[in-house]
């Protein structure tokens, strides 16, 4: 999302919200997805959230160039709470921290006075949208989650999120960002009135089904182009400069979109009938259902042409607004781009 601080409040407020936030499939027993379902990019963001906003008073690194002791202890502490998981268990592989912890650091109690509804979120949020003939099997569900997040010898492996790859993550990625994008407006022609039509000048053409339909875009798939781009140009900020494809997060874009993804199908997100200049303007490797992430690519002279950029909140003032576009991002679901006017 352009506004990870308002993805990041998502997570530590109201659980029962009717947000899709995360995917149905969560909700199921099956944890063997390299990102849990989705779940290690919300605690990425969650330990974001806590280390730059809480974890203020010490260095982040110590004298040796290793991570504060103290910050990966409390954050580990942050998170296996915000699962709802029971830290006196003598399962849990965790447990040393609870008693570390037993007197609470300043932070961790700041922490808990800010969002209250933090406690236990992931697991009030599974309770509430589980089928009722399913929720017996929280339990189950909390001890393949507590096995897979402090799983012993694999901390960094590549292909698992574990509490502590979710944290490393976190410390690359650095504090939570509020962002904008801005594009070029069209100045060929008198502006359309409507705000439904407001972006049709990006598509020279759409590219119409075999029976002859399909030949327009509706404007939830407006928006939903539009939010590939800006996470397609977020997530470029985190891969070497001239890749052409880049790895999107898939349960994070069906969350901003506001939509359940029951099927993993590649329809729900790539829109390759949309058409500038006689070219595609996005161009996918994700084939495969299934894939708990996306391989996106969007057309350079495209991005370029109409001078998609990311700003941020101080550079609104310097952004002409008689020729550029400013979409803010209000939050998940449908209609959350709006046009700063």
């Amino acid at each position: 999302m352009l506004n990870e601080v308002l993805e990041f409040e998502a997570y530590v407020k109201d659980s029962e919200s009717a947000d899709p936030r995360i995917q149905p499939k969560m909700l199921t027993e099956n944890y063997e997805s390299d990102d849990l379902n989705g779940i290690g990019g919300i605690l990425v963001i969650l330990a974001r959230g806590f280390i730059f906003g809480f974890e203020t008073e010490q260095k982040i690194y110590n004298e040796d160039g290793l991570v504060n002791e103290n910050i990966l202890n409390d954050t580990k502490y942050i998170l296996l709470q915000w699962c709802g998981f029971n830290l006196n268990a003598s399962e849990s592989k965790e447990k040393a921290i609870n008693d570390d912890l037993e007197n609470h650091r300043q932070c961790i109690l700041e922490w808990q006075e800010t969002y209250p509804e933090a406690n236990g979120w992931l697991k009030k949020y599974w309770l509430y949208h589980c089928p009722e003939n399913k929720k017996e099997q929280w339990e189950k569900v909390e001890s393949k989650l507590n096995d897979k997040l402090c799983g012993e010898n694999e901390e960094y492996s590549q292909n698992r999120i574990t509490l502590v790859s979710a944290i490393a993550i976190a410390l690359a990625h650095g504090p939570l960002r509020k962002r904008y994008m801005i594009l070029r407006k069209d100045t060929s022609k008198k502006p359309e009135k409507g705000s439904t039509k407001r972006f049709a000048y990006l598509y020279s053409r759409v590219k119409p089904h075999k029976d002859g339909s399909g030949k327009t875009v509706h404007e939830q798939t407006r928006e939903k182009i539009l939010k590939n781009i800006a996470a397609y140009l977020i997530s470029k900020e985190y891969h070497p400069k001239n890749q052409k494809f880049i790895r999107l997060d898939r349960g994070r874009l069906m969350g901003w979109y506001g939509i359940d993804d029951y099927r993993y199908a590649r329809e729900a997100w790539y829109r390759p009938r949309v058409i500038w200049e006689e070219k595609q303007i996005m161009e996918a490797h994700s084939g495969d259902r299934g894939w708990s992430f996306i391989k996106l690519s969007i057309n350079q002279e495209f991005l370029e042409h109409f001078e998609f950029q990311l700003i941020s909140e101080e550079q609104i003032a310097d952004i002409d607004k008689s020729r550029y576009w400013i979409l803010e991002d209000t939050g998940h679901g449908t209609k959350s781009l709006k046009c700063l006017e």
